[in-house]
């Protein structure tokens, strides 16, 4: 095999490996672009950390808001017609109130334009977060909601766009699940067996 020959040979690899490569890339990109959109966050994992703004300019943590055994994070936007009638939903605000359940709606226009577009003064506290938080929570749909517990995991999710029964769907979540934790698991006996004459 001559010099030339073995060139090309070796040529031809790295241009085989090089395009490999950039169909790999090529395609994990279309796949993330493409890919249907997910279902938010799963139950029992790590809620992602959470950074968000008063409408005093002051900063908020998660730990920060973890301030009772859950709070429910509500992520909407001043246009979705939706998420502002959960806002001005009186019977919405009693259930949570009666829940003792703190509520947090979080959107990623200004505070000042989501009351504006509300059009009287929000039941809830309303913070402003960054786009990049709303794909942190991987949000498919406004309004969606979360319930955290106070150990930062993920207690309950879902669609909150049906009002108050939606709401009662997703603390049904929540109370089943505790429901499950706090059971002691069942023992069956195994069956008797009669001695054969």
């Amino acid at each position: 095999m001559t010099t030339l020959q073995e060139f090309s040979l070796i040529s031809l690899w790295v241009a085989i490996i090089a395009e490999g490569i950039l169909l790999a890339v090529l395609y994990r990109h279309m796949a993330r672009r493409y890919a249907p959109r997910s279902q938010g966050l799963a139950v029992g994992m790590a809620a992602p950390p959470l950074l968000v703004h008063t409408s005093s300019g002051k900063d908020l943590t998660l730990p920060e808001l973890l301030t009772a055994d859950h709070i429910l994070l509500v992520f909407g936007s001043p246009t979705c017609q939706g998420c502002r009638a959960f806002l001005n939903d009186q019977e919405v605000h009693r259930f949570l109130t009666a829940q003792a359940l703190p509520t947090y709606f979080l959107t990623t226009g200004s505070i000042d334009e989501t009351i504006a577009k509300v059009g009287t003064n929000p039941f809830f506290s309303i913070f402003s977060a960054s786009k990049n938080t709303f794909e942190d929570y991987a949000v498919p749909s406004m309004p969606f909601a979360y319930i955290v517990a106070q150990t930062g995991t993920v207690a309950a999710q879902g669609p909150i766009g049906g009002g108050l029964p939606s709401l009662k769907r997703l603390l049904d979540q929540l109370s089943h699940g505790s429901t499950i934790r706090e059971q002691a698991p069942v023992q069956i006996a195994p069956p008797i067996r009669r001695a054969s004459r």
